[in-house]
């Protein structure tokens, strides 16, 4: 139910979630990143998954926190009981990106197996996202220009990067 603790029980879950995760990460494992070609630009691909992480963190708490300092339901709850999209976002979708990117930067093992993952599911979001926005506009619904420009140029930066991950995937030597 959403309350003024909302952002304390995401916090919760998705501490736990990535202590877990995190741990299984501790375990010793086969080194994933021979099977990345050495040329994969990581660092610039983990640098744009933090900007995307950032992004979607900014978008979800700037609605957030205007609700908890004027003592209001948030825009988007209506008839809702929570924010289910943005409690998933923000404690799965916005730590997953960004620890991937770190990840990737520093060249770890995980990085490499995590960015496969969360690069196809973000073109896979960021492209329904588009066409979602698309067919707004041909059904005559308003669309912020905001929305118009940025959703459009973050899928094509991550269908970029997914590019880039595929690009340089080798059968290891």
């Amino acid at each position: 139910m959403y309350n003024n603790l909302f952002l304390i029980y995401v916090i919760l879950f998705s501490a736990s979630l990535f202590a877990f995760i995190l741990t299984l990460l501790s375990l010793e494992r086969e080194r994933v990143e021979r099977f990345f070609k050495h040329s994969l630009p990581a660092r610039s691909i983990g640098f744009f998954l933090l900007f995307i992480a950032f992004m979607v963190m900014m978008l979800w708490l700037g609605r957030i926190a205007n609700s908890i300092r004027q003592g209001t339901a948030p825009e988007g709850l209506e008839h809702y009981s929570t924010l289910v999209i943005q409690a998933l976002d923000l404690a799965i979708v916005v730590p997953l990106t960004a620890i991937t990117g770190v990840l990737l930067i520093r060249r770890r093992s995980y990085g490499y197996l995590l960015a496969s993952v969360v690069i196809v599911k973000a073109a896979a979001m960021l492209t329904a996202i588009t066409a979602m926005i698309i067919g707004m506009l041909r059904a005559g619904v308003s669309v912020s220009t905001v929305e118009l420009v940025v959703f459009p140029v973050f899928n094509l930066g991550v269908v970029v990067c997914l590019y880039l991950v595929l690009s340089n995937v080798q059968e290891p030597g």
